[in-house]
């Protein structure tokens, strides 16, 4: 059973994606960088590249399945006819010190009903302003917008 055990976590990622966000002020419903980041673990032993490191390549929530897929060896969702945003990240994990060519950049983005409101609840069709991040390597920028009717 002890080798089995061995050969199945050998053989295994384990993907961590945790809440993410200050919870007070704005409770994570903003643009501001606390309530962006998410902490991002993936266990993926046999690129051994990758076994213990940290990189400062830049990812977003939608490179997890695209990621995830190719990991496991499953053919790129993209050549089974799904249309995706997200970006695989494995090459990070060939050469985790040099993951800048990955990404250019990651956007996020978060609506409001009015710049008073600090905890919306509402629909998408009541959105009065949006907010827009684009981070890069080099830049970082915060934009607020109100929509176009």
């Amino acid at each position: 059973m002890r080798v089995f055990l061995h050969l199945l976590i050998r053989d295994m990622y384990v993907c961590t994606v945790a809440c993410a966000g200050e919870h007070a002020t704005y409770a994570k419903m903003t643009n501001f960088e606390l309530g962006v980041h998410i902490p991002f673990i993936i266990r993926a032993p046999w690129k051994a590249a990758s076994v213990g490191q940290h990189t400062k390549a830049l990812a977003e929530a939608v490179d997890l399945y695209p990621t995830l897929a190719e990991l496991a060896g499953l053919p790129s969702p993209t050549t089974q006819g799904q249309a995706l945003n997200g970006t695989s990240l494995v090459a990070v994990f060939d050469d985790p010190a040099n993951a800048s060519g990955v990404k250019d950049a990651a956007f996020s983005q978060f609506g409001k009903t009015s710049s008073l409101d600090v905890h919306p609840n509402f629909y998408r069709n009541q959105t009065q302003i949006m907010g827009y991040v684009l981070a890069s390597v080099r830049l970082a920028s915060m934009k607020a917008f109100a929509p176009v009717d």
